[in-house]
């Protein structure tokens, strides 16, 4: 069963949430399989995860040393 976790540093809203996880489960589909399928999509599970900017480290550092516009 293919299964993607996705952390953000902010609140996303239903609508891009729902856009994200077809177009992430969509790529993994088209990784493994070679495209999306309905009997792939049954088990294809995602999580998504909001958590505080102060919990995120990068480079040793937590974020709030980092200019937070700064996008990966």
């Amino acid at each position: 069963m293919p299964f993607v976790e996705v952390f953000t540093r902010e609140k996303l809203s239903d609508e891009i949430r729902a856009k994200l996880a077809e177009d992430l489960s969509n790529t993994m589909m088209s990784v493994e399989i070679g495209g999306p399928t309905e009997s792939a999509k049954m088990i294809a599970w995602m999580w998504l995860h909001t958590m505080p900017a102060d919990s995120w480290a990068v480079g040793g550092r937590f974020a709030r040393y980092f200019d937070v516009s700064r996008r990966l």
